[in-house]
C-alpha cells in the first residue's frame, strides 16, 4: 500500500517538475526572443520641437533634412552673431553641440575668436538667404549677409557662403565642421 502512495506522488511530482521545465524553457526562449527583438529594433522618434511648423524624425543614426537644417542654422547664429558681451555665452553654449573628438580645436578658436571680438568691439551679424541640405543629409550649405561692426559704425558688408557639416550619433546632432567657402577670384 505504502508503494503505491510512494508512486503516486512521485508521479505526480514528477509530472509537475516537468511541467515547471518546460515552463521556464519557454520563458528563457521567450526573453532571448523579446532581447533580440530589442537589440535589432529600430526606432522612429517624431518630435516637434519649439520653433519649427512640423514634425521631423529621428532615428538610431538619420534624421529628417528639416531637422538638420534648423540645428544648422542654429549652429551658424551661435558662431556668427555675437557681439563682445554675448560671444562667451554663445560659444559655450556652441560648444555643447561640437562632436567630442573636434572640442579642443573648436574651444581653442572660438576663444581666441571671443578675445578678438572684446579687446577690438567688434559684432558680427550674420542673416542667412539661402539654406541647402547636401544629398548626403548631413552637410548644410548656408548663403547670407555677414556684416561686421566696431562699435556702432558697420565696417563691411558681404556675402558669405558656409558649409556645416553634421554628425548624427544616436539620435543627436553634432557639429562637425564649419567651413567658409572662399569665392573663386
Amino acid at each position: 500500500m505504502r508503494k503505491n502512495l510512494f508512486n503516486k506522488r512521485y508521479s505526480a511530482l514528477s509530472r509537475s517538475k516537468s511541467m515547471w521545465v518546460g515552463l521556464s524553457a519557454v520563458l528563457l526562449l521567450s526573453n532571448i526572443f523579446l532581447s533580440l527583438c530589442l537589440i535589432f529594433k529600430n526606432e522612429k522618434v517624431i518630435v516637434i520641437p519649439t520653433g519649427l511648423k512640423e514634425s521631423v524624425w529621428i532615428e538610431n543614426n538619420r534624421v529628417d533634412p528639416a531637422y538638420v537644417e534648423e540645428m544648422s542654422e542654429y549652429f551658424l547664429h551661435l558662431a556668427l552673431h555675437t557681439t563682445p558681451s554675448s560671444a562667451a555665452y554663445h560659444h559655450k553654449t556652441l560648444l555643447k553641440h561640437v562632436y567630442p573628438a573636434k572640442y579642443g580645436a573648436v574651444k581653442a578658436h572660438l576663444m581666441n575668436e571671443a578675445k578678438r571680438l572684446k579687446k577690438d568691439n567688434v559684432s558680427t551679424l550674420f542673416k542667412p538667404r539661402s539654406i541647402k541640405v547636401l544629398k548626403d543629409g548631413k552637410t548644410v550649405r548656408i548663403v547670407g549677409a555677414f556684416a561686421t561692426f566696431v562699435g556702432n559704425k558697420r565696417i563691411s558688408d558681404e556675402e558669405k557662403t558656409f558649409v556645416l557639416k553634421t554628425l548624427v550619433l544616436k539620435g543627436r546632432i553634432f557639429l562637425n565642421s564649419l567651413i567658409q567657402e572662399q569665392k573663386n577670384v
